[in-house]
C-alpha cells in the first residue's frame, strides 16, 4: 500500500518551510511546483500576472508575515525562486482569475453532531488518485496550537485539520459557480483554514472568521469544535458577505458535496457545471438515503464515506456510477477525542489510521 509521507515540522516560520523540503525531498517539491500545478508555468505570461503577483505578496506579508517567511524557507531550501513558490501557493486564486473551468473539484463531507464519541465528521478528499504530491504534516508552530493537517507538496496552507482543541474542519470545493470577481489581495482560503488551526478553537470563531476575511473564494467546510454545543456546522462560504450557515438538521446531520445548497449562495450556482452538478447531486442523495440506515456512529461514518451506494458513489474510483474523479484520501475527525482517523488512499480499500493531536 502506498503511503503518505508524514512530515514534523516546528520551529519558526522560515525553519519549518526548509524541514518541509527537506523532509519531501527537493526534487519531489520542484516537480510538484513546475510540474504537478504549474501555476508560475502557465500563467506568468498573462495579462497583469506580475502586478498580481506583487500585490498577493504586500497583501500577503501584512495579513499573515510569518507564512511569507515560511514560503521563502521552502524557496531558499528547494532552489526555486520565491515568486514561483509565492504563485504556487495562491494556486486558487490564479486558477479562478485565469482559468475557472481547472477549479472544478470534487469531494464529499458528512457529519453527525451525536455520535457515540460526540459531533464528527468525514471528509473524502476527491482529485487524482493515490498519494502523489499530498503529505500528512505534524505542526508544531512556536506560540500557536499544534495541529495535524494534510495537505499538498509546496503549500503551508492545508487542505483540512485538526488542532490540540479538537478544533478541526475539512471541505469539498464549490466547483459550479460563478463566483463574484476576485482581486490579487484577496487571500486564498487553505491560508485562511491554515490560521483557523493555529488560533481557533471553536466553530463560531470560525464563523465570525468567514464572515470578515477578504477570501479569494471559499468553498464547503464542514468545522467541528469540543468545546460548544451542537459543535458542529456546515458553512458554505463564496465571499465574507455571501455565506450561508447550516447547523445540524433535525436528525443531527450536516453535509455536502460540490453544489450550493443555501438560499444565500443559490443565485450563484452555474448551470454549466454539466458533470459537476449532476455528479453533485448523485453524492447527495446517496449520502440522504445512507444516512437514513447507518448507526449514528464514528464506524456509521466511516462506512458511509467507503461507499459504492447509487446514485452517486461516495468513494470515487474506477468510473462506479457517475464518478468523475476518484478519491485520494479520506479523513474521520472526532473532536472529543482529539483524534482524525486517515486512509492512506481510497478507504474502500484501506484501513483508517488514528492521528491523535
Amino acid at each position: 500500500m502506498d503511503r503518505f509521507p508524514e512530515l514534523i515540522l516546528e520551529g519558526t516560520p522560515y525553519e519549518m518551510g526548509c524541514q518541509q523540503v527537506e523532509q519531501l525531498g527537493a526534487e519531489a517539491v520542484v516537480d510538484r511546483v513546475r510540474d504537478g500545478f504549474r501555476i508560475y508555468a502557465d500563467y506568468h505570461d498573462k495579462p497583469h500576472f506580475d502586478e498580481y503577483l506583487q500585490a498577493a505578496d504586500r497583501s500577503l506579508r501584512g495579513w499573515a508575515p510569518h507564512l511569507a517567511a515560511e514560503i521563502e524557507g521552502i524557496a531558499d531550501a528547494s532552489g526555486l525562486p520565491y515568486p514561483e513558490v509565492l504563485a504556487h501557493n495562491y494556486y486558487t486564486t490564479f486558477r479562478r482569475l485565469y482559468a475557472p473551468a481547472a477549479s472544478q473539484q470534487q469531494c464529499s463531507c458528512v457529519g453527525m453532531a451525536d455520535t457515540d464519541q460526540g459531533p464528527a465528521f468525514g471528509k473524502n478528499n476527491d482529485a487524482s488518485p493515490g498519494p502523489e504530491g499530498c503529505y500528512i504534516a505534524r505542526r508544531r508552530p512556536q506560540g500557536k496550537y499544534r495541529f495535524v493537517d494534510f495537505t499538498y507538496y509546496g503549500l503551508v496552507s492545508v487542505v483540512a485539520g485538526m488542532n490540540e482543541t479538537g478544533f478541526c474542519f475539512g471541505g469539498a470545493s464549490l466547483g459550479a459557480i460563478k463566483p463574484p470577481p476576485i482581486r490579487a489581495t484577496d487571500i486564498p482560503v487553505m491560508m485562511i483554514l491554515r490560521r483557523w488551526l493555529e488560533d481557533f478553537s471553536t466553530v463560531h470563531e470560525a464563523i465570525r472568521s468567514a464572515t470578515t476575511e477578504p477570501v479569494d473564494c471559499g468553498a464547503h467546510y464542514l468545522v467541528a469544535d469540543a468545546r460548544t454545543e451542537p459543535g458542529l456546522v456546515h458553512i458554505e462560504w463564496i465571499k465574507a458577505d455571501i455565506i450561508g450557515i447550516n447547523w445540524p438538521d433535525e436528525n443531527g446531520n450536516v453535509y455536502c458535496t460540490n453544489i450550493v445548497c443555501t438560499d444565500e449562495c443559490a443565485g450563484y450556482l452555474d448551470p454549466a457545471g454539466g458533470e459537476i452538478i449532476s455528479n453533485s447531486r448523485d453524492r447527495l442523495a446517496s449520502i440522504r438515503k445512507l444516512l437514513q440506515s447507518t448507526p449514528r456512529t464514528v464506524d456509521g461514518i466511516k462506512s458511509i464515506m467507503s461507499s459504492h451506494e447509487l446514485p452517486g458513489v461516495i468513494c470515487q474510483h474506477d468510473k462506479m456510477g457517475s464518478s468523475i474523479m476518484d478519491t485520494a484520501l479520506s479523513a474521520v475527525f472526532v473532536p472529543h477525542e482529539r483524534t482524525v482517523w486517515i486512509s492512506h488512499g481510497i478507504p474502500c480499500q484501506n484501513p483508517y489510521e488514528p492521528y491523535v493531536v
